[in-house]
């Protein structure tokens, strides 16, 4: 692939494992966009003019934006336009910050996952379990990949096709022309060189909004498929502990079963620990960002802004989706535990010392093993809530257009 070349090498990288295609391949791109590489302890920032200038060119862009909100805050549909990609804007910033900060802790969880996928080589059928686990992970986060890299082109010509339309119709071009991002710019960006000038800070914005967002994502959907197959791997090992010698199990099998679940409860653990800020942030603006997208489809003109904010509000419901769907996938994981120690043994034929240890492995494994946002807990019920809620600030927001009318 042309892109590979671009890839950092670092050289305290863990080899990729053997029998799983694309492992970690989607994730290495979007990070190495951004001038990251979250495989590396020694050079996280391999290169700081990739990390730095799409990085300012957002944070120099969102004092103007929230001016131009505040400029026309008694328009609902202006204000609305405006929002949306500054709030994901703050979302993106706000990933790539922690995961500056947290960089250490990131990598290290990382690189514990990456080398107990390393260990299961020896396994075909767990590592089948760990291929299909990792290949789900390729599927989504490519799809999604593809679903915010068209909403940036989107952003970026929606503006051109409109003020060529009404060119076509006998306006001006440049006058015709809105940007791309709705910020009050210290420039005529209605000229030639300020045409450039425009695009060039605005396709920095988006690029950064796309690759910020899509990197971190990413990371937490590939460590949450890893984690969940590590829980079916367990699994798989408690129905073969149970067929062990005829039934009659051995305690070196057992605790090397408590022992893997201990390991793998530990690292759902500091999985949460790590991405529950990200989550609660993520919840705080779902809502509005969801209805203030939803509301442009409802009350947009454009036919070529309707299309963008519509694969606007796919990549915003999607990116909520993926924590939601992240957090079922864990618990159900976790709590199918339980029900595999249950079904694997032939109690009558265990020892009454080993029969204590896989009865209070079983009540332990009937504790959850939970995403959280801080005060809530990340799952499917959590996205039904958040469409429901973002109904709700639709139909307000319709109420308010109606009155201004």
């Amino acid at each position: 692939m042309f892109f590979k070349q671009w890839l950092p090498r670092a050289g305290d990288a863990l080899p990729s494992p053997n029998g799983l295609s694309r492992h970690f391949t989607v994730q290495q791109y979007t990070f190495a966009a951004i001038g990251l590489d979250p495989k590396s302890l020694q050079r996280p920032i391999f290169n700081k003019i990739l990390a730095l200038v799409p990085m300012l060119g957002l944070l120099t862009l969102v004092i103007p934006m929230i001016g131009y909100a505040s400029l026309y805050k008694s328009d609902i549909l202006k204000v609305t336009d405006a929002l949306s990609p500054l709030w994901e804007g703050v979302l993106a910033l706000s990933k790539f910050f922690y995961f500056i900060w947290n960089r250490q802790k990131i990598i290290q969880l990382l690189r514990k996952i990456w080398i107990k996928n390393l260990e299961v080589n020896n396994n075909p059928e767990e590592l089948a379990i760990l291929a299909k686990e990792n290949h789900r992970d390729y599927l989504f986060s490519l799809t999604f990949c593809i679903n915010v890299m068209t909403t940036g082109a989107l952003a970026l010509t929606a503006p051109l096709m409109i003020a060529t339309f009404y060119a076509l119709k006998g306006e001006k071009f440049l006058k015709a022309l809105e940007p791309p991002i709705k910020a009050i710019y210290p420039f005529d960006f209605q000229t030639p060189s300020g045409l450039i000038m425009l695009y060039l800070w605005n396709s920095l914005f988006v690029h950064f909004i796309m690759f910020g967002n899509l990197s971190f994502d990413g990371i937490f959907f590939w460590f949450n498929c890893n984690i969940a197959a590590h829980f079916r791997i367990l699994r798989l090992r408690l129905t073969c502990a149970g067929q062990e010698n005829g039934g009659n199990i051995t305690k070196t099998t057992v605790n090397a079963c408590i022992n893997l679940h201990r390991q793998t409860v530990e690292l759902a653990e500091e999985f949460n620990k790590i991405f529950r800020i990200n989550v609660f942030i993520k919840f705080a603006i779902s809502c509005l960002q969801i209805a203030c997208l939803a509301f442009q489809l409802a009350r947009g003109k454009e036919k070529a802004d309707q299309i963008f904010h519509f694969s606007f509000l796919i990549s915003v419901s999607l990116q909520f989706f993926l924590y939601c769907y992240g957090g079922q996938k864990i618990k159900d994981e976790s709590l199918a535990v339980s029900n595999s120690v249950y079904e694997s043994f032939q109690w009558q034929n265990v020892e009454t010392t080993l029969r204590k240890s896989l009865l209070i492995f079983m009540i332990r494994s009937q504790k959850a093993c939970n995403l959280t946002g801080v005060f809530f807990t990340a799952d499917l019920p959590l996205f039904l809530w958040v469409l429901k809620t973002a109904g709700s600030f639709i139909t307000m927001l319709l109420t308010l257009a109606d009155d201004k009318n």
